[in-house]
């Protein structure tokens, strides 16, 4: 399944969403920082050289509408308290400020996206304390968004299943690539779902994942009861 001009459009007017309601909470954000897309002659080269397939929705991505973006908020679950709330270092610092979700351009492209990730990932501690079977898929995986949270997680998409997989590999579980760990089915999916619930942080995804679906659950009560926060005027 492709991305689209109105798919675009809803994750931009989502970010800008996100960005006015924090601000009127009190919040400073930047705007978000959006990449311009690159040349189409990158999706070739990655194919060429490494032999996996982009898929679609990403290729449409990223040389129709944007290379990558960031954005300065952070947004998680604080604490143990039942309602969903931003944390701390939201319009601060953020994760998500430092390192853009995806991040192709001109300089950096998409095969070097790849090969650094493979490279940085296999000079951790997965070399040698990784399961079998997630060694043997971490080839097909893509990254997306690395040092989740200004940690040593990493959001990715596996590039050997389809739809394709994004999945958080999470450094405590030793970068475990299983069901457990998989956030969304499909790029362009995941991305409108993630959109929806205003971008939250993807370690805290697991709050929104519904467990049989492995997908983020936009409509369930979590969902409902984040996006009321968020729009109450009230709720600082």
């Amino acid at each position: 399944m492709g991305f689209a001009e109105s798919d675009w459009r809803h994750l931009t007017s989502r970010m800008a969403w996100v960005e006015g309601r924090l601000k009127a909470k009190g919040a400073t954000v930047r705007s978000p920082d959006l990449m311009p897309p690159v040349d189409r002659a990158q999706v070739d080269a990655f194919s060429d050289r490494t032999g996996l397939r982009l898929p679609q929705d990403l290729i449409d991505l990223v040389t129709g509408f944007a290379g990558g973006w960031s954005f300065s908020w952070n947004l998680g679950v604080a604490g143990t308290d039942r309602w969903l709330r931003p944390g701390v270092d939201v319009g601060a610092f953020g994760g998500n400020g430092e390192v853009p979700f995806l991040g192709a351009s001109r300089e950096t492209t998409l095969l070097d996206l790849y090969q650094q990730f493979q490279e940085e990932i296999h000079d951790t501690f997965f070399a040698d304390a990784g399961d079998a079977e997630s060694l043997r898929r971490m080839p097909s995986v893509f990254p997306l968004h690395l040092f989740e949270g200004g940690g040593g997680d990493s959001t990715v998409l596996r590039l050997d299943t389809s739809p394709c997989e994004v999945v958080f590999l999470d450094h405590e579980k030793t970068y475990r690539i299983d069901e457990g760990q998989v956030i969304g089915r499909g790029l362009g999916d995941f991305l409108r779902r993630w959109a929806n619930v205003g971008f939250v942080s993807c370690e805290y995804l697991d709050v929104f994942i519904d467990a049989e679906g492995r997908d983020i659950d936009d409509v369930g009560i979590a969902a409902r009861e984040w996006i009321r926060w968020l729009d109450d005027p009230e709720a600082a």
